[in-house]
């Protein structure tokens, strides 16, 4: 559902650091396989972190917004629901919605 619209990608990762390699992807064009975090530069020296923990909360991304204030963020989710007996994805959301 989601992938077929590509608003999304998954950057493969075993760590807690999805939103780092997320915002690098949404300003970087990958130097080599889209979903690897090395096709990026270090999300650690790209984006101002203070006072952010991993993983991210949704409730850290003001702190991230303001000290990074050329950036806005909109988070949404997805959620199974049964319909006809068949199920489907939904988006719901915004689940935080930039000022």
């Amino acid at each position: 559902f989601i992938t077929s619209k590509k608003a999304v990608l998954n950057i493969q990762n075993n760590d807690h650091y999805c939103f780092g390699y997320v915002m690098v992807a949404a300003f970087f064009k990958p130097q080599g396989s889209p979903v690897l975090p090395s096709s990026y530069p270090d999300f650690k020296n790209v984006f101002n972190w203070d006072g952010i923990e991993f993983p991210v909360q949704i409730k850290q991304i003001s702190i991230f917004e303001s000290n990074n204030n050329n950036i806005s963020i909109n988070v949404y989710g997805i959620e199974k629901v049964y319909k006809n007996q068949k199920m489907v994805f939904e988006v719901v959301g915004p689940l935080y919605y930039s000022k």
